[in-house]
């Protein structure tokens, strides 16, 4: 399959479609009907539940494990999996992970280690003790949407004319990619909500006054969602300049190493991985069970 771009990166939607008997339709106007409907529901999702991690998703370390056999072999590569789940990104997008996704752990570290360039950021990366976290490689662990084409039939032949047996992808799959970013930044960013602070506040009125002021003011955020004049996503704390802004941050790993150089590995400790970082995007059943209310 092939990935494809998704109209929702756009910041402005097309208009809704008004039909008249007897009027020429086109490819175009089909799409546009989908990705009205689709935004609509997106920018819904996302202003209503906010962006984060709905359900699962879990970012777990399993260690290499060898075979008994003489000379042992290696029955699992050392991996970082993301349990399936669902989450909503930026844009309201639904992420639906059906089956764990798996990243490399191991085969990652020895590909960077292997590059001049990869063994200046694995050094970049080497942080010591802060913020709660234990010394090491810090990475991050990311997903965003990869909508994937697939599903050929017969269509008309396009580009070369000449072609006799001219087929077209009939369906998206809204997939999924996982990405492990090196935060090279000496105090690399976390997820935080735009929302004020209201942690010195005890009056319920005081707050919700507050929490008023925040949506008149400054809860459109169409305003600093989009840079360039709208053409791509703005980044947010967790973001490295070259990632689009798209990606949800799940988590924070922490490989022990030896600061070198070179880095190097530290293999007595384990991997860490710390999944509370994230932002959660919780249901009104879990938000009133969070109130108290039991029932």
């Amino acid at each position: 399959m092939s990935r494809t771009t998704d109209p929702l990166t756009r910041p402005v939607p097309p208009d809704r479609l008004h039909y008249e008997t007897g009027m020429l339709l086109d490819v175009e106007d089909f799409q546009d009907e989908q990705t009205y409907h689709r935004s609509r529901l997106a920018r819904l999702a996302a202003y209503l539940h906010g962006y984060g991690t709905v359900a699962g998703l879990e970012v777990q370390w399993l260690p290499a494990l060898e075979e008994r056999t003489s000379p042992p072999r290696s029955a699992r590569e050392e991996q970082l999996v993301v349990t399936p789940g669902l989450a909503l990104d930026r844009l309201g997008r639904l992420l639906e992970v059906r089956r764990p996704l798996c990243l490399r752990l191991g085969a990652w570290f020895e590909q960077q280690a292997a590059d001049p360039v990869g063994r200046d950021r694995l050094s970049n990366a080497y942080h010591a003790a802060a913020s709660g976290l234990p010394d090491g490689v810090w990475a991050d662990v990311f997903i965003a949407c990869a909508p994937c084409l697939h599903g050929t039939r017969p269509a008309f032949a396009t580009g070369n004319l000449d072609k006799l047996d001219g087929v077209a992808p009939s369906r998206v799959r809204d997939g999924s990619r996982l990405s492990l970013v090196l935060r090279e930044e000496e105090d690399p960013g976390t997820p935080r909500r735009p929302f004020p602070d209201l942690s010195g506040l005890s009056d319920p009125e005081e707050r919700r006054r507050r929490m008023v002021e925040y949506k008149l003011r400054e809860g459109w955020l169409e305003s600093t969602l989009w840079e360039n004049g709208g053409d791509r996503l703005s980044h947010l704390p967790e973001h490295t300049l070259d990632q689009d802004g798209t990606e949800l941050f799940l988590a924070r790993v922490v490989l022990p190493a030896h600061p070198g150089p070179p880095v190097a590995r530290d293999m007595t400790r384990d991997v860490e991985v710390f999944n509370e970082l994230r932002l959660f995007s919780f249901s009104t059943a879990e938000l009133a069970w969070l109130a108290g209310h039991t029932r």
